[in-house]
């Protein structure tokens, strides 16, 4: 029995060696264009940059990029919640509040929210941290618990005064606990159970007249008192609580 080989072709080396690099040169080139296209939902935009300086805003939808050249940030438009580290605040009595805070915002510029501020999160903070100390360290303990709401919109005020620049908007901004130490919490106690004692005799100070001694008056803060005497021959009427007397 006769038996035949067959040579190997002389190009079929250099076929597989031609197909192999045309295989590899596809996959490189189906990466790059996976790399080049991006998807922008709805609720996003992409700040592009060609070689380090802005090329400007796309989005939402299919977007084209040049690996290797272009850069995108992804900024998100939906509004956000972010909570303020804990905070000890000294009071104008000098009482160490932890005052917890949180706060929303929405971008409304994207360009500016990259290019204006290298991260608008931590500058809000610090801006909010330091409002916060500014407002509840002219004000006392009381005051710091009953004007919390104002205290809030006055401090996302002057937030929004320095984000306006940064493309940011600060759409609200609530105090969520203000922690006391004891010795503020017997102040409160003490200056609550003064007011309810000044409060019980109000009735019978606006109608009494007084001819001769002393008239104690009761000043804007709950723990500021002083004794006012009364000229001779004349008579006071107590027409307020707070501050004044009239002279009859």
């Amino acid at each position: 029995m006769n038996h035949v080989f067959l040579a190997p072709s002389p190009a079929s080396g250099p076929t597989l060696i031609i197909l192999c690099v045309i295989f590899f040169i596809a996959l490189l080139a189906m990466a790059w264009v996976a790399s080049a296209i991006r998807v922008v939902p709805e609720y996003q935009r992409l700040v592009v940059f060609r070689l380090g300086r802005y090329l400007g805003t796309r989005g939402p939808g299919l977007v084209l990029l040049i690996p290797s050249l272009d850069r995108g940030i992804k900024v998100d438009m939906r509004e956000q919640e972010r909570n303020i580290p804990s905070q000890n605040i000294l009071t104008a009595e000098k009482y160490a509040v932890t005052v917890d805070a949180r706060w929303r915002y929405k971008i409304t510029d994207p360009i500016n929210s990259v290019l204006a501020v290298g991260n608008f999160e931590t500058a809000a903070q610090e801006q909010i941290v330091s409002s916060l100390r500014d407002a509840i360290g002219s004000l006392h303990i009381q005051d710091v618990l009953a004007k919390r709401e104002a205290i809030a919109e006055g401090v996302c005020s002057r937030l929004n005064e320095a984000a306006a620049k940064w493309g940011v908007q600060a759409t609200k901004l609530e105090i969520s606990e203000i922690t006391l130490p004891r010795e503020a919490q017997e102040a409160v106690q003490r200056g609550r159970t003064r007011q309810a004692a000044l409060l019980g005799s109000v009735g019978e100070a606006k109608s009494s007249v007084y001819t001769e001694g002393t008239v104690e008056l009761y000043g804007e803060g709950w723990n500021a008192t002083s004794s006012r005497p009364i000229p001779p021959g004349k008579k006071v009427r107590v027409s307020r609580v707070v501050l004044e007397v009239e002279e009859l």
